[in-house]
């Protein structure tokens, strides 16, 4: 079955079914000796954080047991994140360097030697071995979720939550700029794309559009952090103090246009109170 919820598949054991999905085909991917180790990587995180989205959904009937499923789900991103964050900052940082004047770039191609031989270094210790350790132990956990009655019921609640944290986090990163809180509406956009996605076949056509702009804001958020994280290593670069501070100029003057395009679109998409968001969640 193609990923998401049928179109008469019950709801309660579709979140079930979909983390068990995720996860086998995350530990797939990881072994697979014919997919690129920063491909299959990138999937498995992807994965990962559509379960966590689907956890929160069962969140209501998990109980305390919400924490520890979490906990282990960030824990295995945390992992995985560490064998990808240097080819993040390395891509952030070439892109960066094509408008950049020439004592801009000789800065930025330090930079990038650094990370270079940082990835170098990561990837001789690196092994996926403890994450799949990891997986195999949250797959065994995944197979005791409760399957709840009213499944429908909590995925119309969660995407009430969802929708209404996005907006009030966009709000705040508007008044305060804080790369922080721009990285915080992105978690809620990335979440209440995958909770649309999830049950796509199930939802309205028009919700397909608005899923399809809620993707491309999140990528515009994503990327602002990569330009932020990329600008917090420049830092820590040995190197002539007045080329550093242009560097951040630069990066400064990007995540400027980002977060003006990001916000421009979020105020289109969020513009619906979250009530009245709710009630264009009709299911078939």
């Amino acid at each position: 079955m193609a990923f998401g919820i049928g179109r008469s598949e019950d709801f309660g054991a579709a979140f079930r079914r979909l983390i068990l999905e995720d996860i086998a085909a995350a530990r797939a991917g990881l072994r697979d000796p014919r997919l690129a180790r920063e491909e299959a990587i990138h999937a498995a995180r992807r994965r990962l954080k559509r379960i966590r989205t689907i956890l929160r959904v069962l969140r209501p009937v998990l109980g305390s047991r919400y924490a520890s499923y979490r906990s282990e789900v960030r824990s295995l991103a945390r992992s995985l994140a560490i064998h990808r964050d240097a080819d993040v900052l390395r891509a952030t940082a070439t892109d960066l360097r094509a408008g950049a004047d020439p004592e801009q770039r000789q800065f930025i191609e330090k930079a990038i030697g650094s990370l270079n031989e940082s990835l170098r270094s990561g990837r001789k210790r690196a092994t996926v071995a403890p994450v799949l350790l990891a997986l195999s132990e949250l797959e065994a956990d995944a197979e005791d979720l409760p399957r709840p009655r009213r499944g429908m019921r909590l995925y119309r609640q969660a995407v009430f939550r969802v929708y209404r944290r996005g907006r009030r986090a966009m709000r705040r990163a508007a008044r305060t700029g804080d790369a922080t809180d721009f990285h915080r509406w992105r978690k809620h956009a990335k979440d209440l794309w995958h909770l649309l996605e999830i049950a796509k076949r199930r939802l309205p056509k028009k919700l397909a559009r608005y899923a399809g702009r809620l993707d491309t804001l999140a990528e515009i958020l994503g990327l602002d952090h990569d330009y932020w994280i990329t600008a917090e290593h420049m830092r820590t670069v040995a190197g002539d103090a007045a080329s550093r501070e242009r560097v951040q100029q630069l990066v400064e003057a990007r995540r400027r246009r980002l977060q003006r395009d990001a916000l421009r679109r979020g105020r289109k998409l969020y513009r619906l109170r979250p009530r009245a968001f709710g009630r264009i969640i009709r299911l078939r």
